[in-house]
């Protein structure tokens, strides 16, 4: 298969693309993108928009978030509230346990 040229004008338009084929590849097949006659993403964009991804999963808003466990909590019954209390005596103690529920 004749490789795809993507020349540097245009290759951060593709990059995107790039790094989904690349990933569907990788997680359908263990194959990367090279395998298959294309360039590999530029790990330079597809580091950055991780740790895009890894900052908008850390930007939440801990204001809302402590009103909605307060006001929820109070709602749980027996069962749960004892798993809640459970939960939250693990992360507090660093115990590092491991819930299946």
């Amino acid at each position: 298969m004749p490789g795809l040229a993507v020349g540097a004008n245009n290759r951060n338009q593709y990059q995107p693309m790039l790094e989904s084929i690349d990933n569907l590849l990788s997680s359908m097949s263990n194959q990367s993108i090279q395998q298959f006659g294309l360039p590999s993403p530029n790990q330079e964009t597809n580091s950055s928009a991780s740790n895009r991804e890894y900052l908008k999963e850390l930007s939440y808003d801990i204001d809302r978030l402590s009103k909605l466990v307060n006001d929820n909590v109070p709602k749980l019954n027996e069962e749960q509230k004892g798993i809640y209390n459970e939960v939250i005596s693990s992360i507090f103690s660093n115990s590092g346990l491991l819930f299946f529920l």
